[in-house]
Parts: structure tokens; C-alpha cells; sequence
């Protein structure tokens, strides 16, 4: 979720700015369009990697941080609930 958050603002960010700026230097439309299209592009992908190293940080800085859940030994069960025999469906 983070890559594709962060490419498409990026992306935004970058055809927006290309407009603003063609618009500033006074270039023909066609220019200025074909441009921000390159921009859009650019600043997608980059956006992608970018997002892609922040999740990539984050996920790892999770696995650091939160303990690993104990599992529950062979046969046990809640409370309220019956034991489950090999085999048997659980309901």
C-alpha cells in the first residue's frame, strides 16, 4: 500500500510541477503536455522505489519490534472449546 501511495503522489507531484513550470518559461501547450507526460512517468517509477524501500523498512523494523506469538502446544485448547480430534473438521 505504501509503494502505490507514494508512486502516485510522486507521479502527481511531477505532472503537476512540469505544467507549472512550461507554464512559467511560456512553451506551446503540446510541449508542455508532452513533457508533464514524461515527468508523470519518471516520477512514477521513481515514487515506486521509493515506496517500495520505505515498506521494505517498515516491515523490517515490525519484525524487529513486535515478539514472535507462542504457539500453542500440540492438543491444547480454549477454554469452552473441545478438543478437535485428528481428522476432524472443525464447526
Amino acid at each position: 500500500m505504501i509503494i502505490r501511495m507514494t508512486a502516485g503522489t510522486f507521479a502527481l507531484l511531477g505532472f503537476a510541477a512540469s505544467i507549472f513550470a512550461g507554464l512559467w518559461a511560456g512553451n506551446d501547450a503540446d510541449v508542455i503536455l508532452t513533457r508533464a507526460w514524461w515527468a508523470l512517468i519518471l516520477c512514477l517509477v521513481l515514487g515506486g522505489l521509493l515506496g517500495w524501500m520505505a515498506q521494505t523498512v517498515v516491515m523490517d523494523h515490525l519484525q524487529e519490534s513486535v515478539p514472535p506469538r507462542p504457539a500453542r502446544p500440540a492438543g491444547t485448547h480454549d477454554a469452552g472449546e473441545k478438543p478437535i480430534a485428528p481428522g476432524e473438521a472443525k464447526t
